[in-house]
């Protein structure tokens, strides 16, 4: 998911009251494997209080997986994030069951570029599969 600024070009940069947003993920039997949520408020201008810092548009990517293959999937997400300039990292998520990847930019192009690049590395270890790119966006 990339979060962009709104319409900048009219000038409407994080022009509104309030985003939220939540993801609960659950495995197959109904059982919470995690859950996030994030709190958008404009108004407390996100330059100043760090919370952006000077960027304006973030991804977010949560890569569910099985225990054996997360190993091999963050170390291959670790140095495909070292290698970018856009600042970014990544966590384990609770009980190991997959990955959930941060990135700051001011493009969203940017973004999305790095995620097709993490997308590529998930489908290699999990699928066995390459990825050339999205039919729709």
């Amino acid at each position: 998911e990339i979060v962009m600024p709104g319409r900048v070009a009219m000038g409407e940069l994080f022009d509104y009251y309030l985003c939220y947003l939540k993801l609960v993920a659950k495995n197959k039997n109904g059982k919470n494997l995690f859950m996030d949520s994030l709190n958008l408020d404009p108004k407390h201008e996100f330059s100043r209080t760090g919370i952006l810092g000077t960027k304006s548009v973030f991804g977010t990517m949560y890569i569910i997986t099985k225990k054996e293959q997360l190993q091999k999937i963050s170390d291959e997400i670790n140095s495909v994030l070292e290698n970018s300039d856009l600042a970014s990292d990544y966590s384990f998520l609770p009980e190991d069951c997959g990955l959930v990847v941060k990135i700051l930019g001011d493009l969203s192009e940017d973004i999305k570029t790095l995620m097709h690049q993490c997308v590529r590395v998930v489908r290699k270890h999990a699928l066995g599969s390459t990825f050339d790119e999205l039919r729709k966006t």
